[in-house]
């Protein structure tokens, strides 16, 4: 049997708010560990697209039901912003989730 096809690797979780840093949670829901895991959590948006902020983490494996979190650094500006989280594995393709919000100053609201 082939592996890569019945890994599910990583499910993007749901995009929390934590003191306006917007962590990411992500979590290995196939059945066997995936390999080379990298990912990424992007903020594009803003007036005159001023917000563009970008955070990448790896990890060497990742076993079935363990997480990674991810999140990017407070964000300040003013208009719509979408943050879009990606993941992928040598052994697994890749998965993306994004949120569409508002950013006022600090204050983050989400659509």
């Amino acid at each position: 049997m082939d592996r890569r096809k019945s890994i599910s690797l990583i499910g993007v979780g749901s995009l929390l708010l934590t003191q306006n840093a917007f962590p990411s949670v992500l979590s290995n829901i196939g059945d066997a560990v995936a390999w080379e895991v990298e990912c990424t959590i992007t903020a594009q948006g803003g007036i005159l697209g001023l917000i563009n902020m970008t955070a990448t983490d790896a990890v060497p494996e990742l076993a079935v039901s363990d997480l990674i979190t991810i999140s990017i650094g407070p964000m300040f500006g003013f208009g719509p912003v979408k943050i879009t989280v990606k993941a992928k594995a040598l052994n697994a393709p890749e998965v993306s989730g994004s949120l569409d919000g508002f950013v006022f100053i600090v204050f983050f609201i989400v659509k």
